[in-house]
């Protein structure tokens, strides 16, 4: 395991249907999960947010919006595990823009958040930004 843990921001993308972003890829054992990755040296957690976003996905998004922190162990990452400490946003993608996957994934779906925390290999962090949001929702509903 890496001893150091790692400072992240993941980004739970929804597009103009509401529907969220999963991909599938080689980081956490083909589990599903959603976009992130390591702040950089003078980066806001909302700037990684939004570069990882566009790193991974080849999109744009409006402004992120902050649901939760957290610290996770993830026993799969790269098959030596790490601990996150982990930045949680919301984003919206622009219209009109077409998923570009980068090297990181090799699959990707849009599925409504309930159909989402359905999926048998839904990683654990995808989960929990899923659950954020929809807390959030709520939140401001009521």
């Amino acid at each position: 395991m890496e001893k150091q843990p790692k400072l992240v921001s993941a980004a739970l993308v929804l597009n103009q249907n509401g529907e969220v972003f999963l991909g599938r890829g080689n980081k956490f054992n083909s589990a599903w999960i959603a976009p992130g990755g390591h702040i950089d040296e003078g980066e806001t957690p909302e700037e990684a947010a939004i570069r990882e976003v566009k790193e991974e996905l080849g999109i744009d998004v409006y402004p992120p919006i902050f649901l939760r922190f957290h610290e996770l162990f993830a026993p799969d990452y790269k098959n030596i595990g790490a601990i996150f400490h982990c930045h949680n946003f919301a984003v919206t993608m622009k219209p009109n823009q077409e998923i570009q996957l980068n090297d990181e994934y090799d699959a990707y779906t849009f599925v409504s958040p309930d159909e989402a925390l359905q999926m048998e290999d839904l990683h654990p962090s995808a989960r929990m930004i899923i659950e954020y949001y929809l807390e959030s929702k709520n939140i401001n509903n009521t």
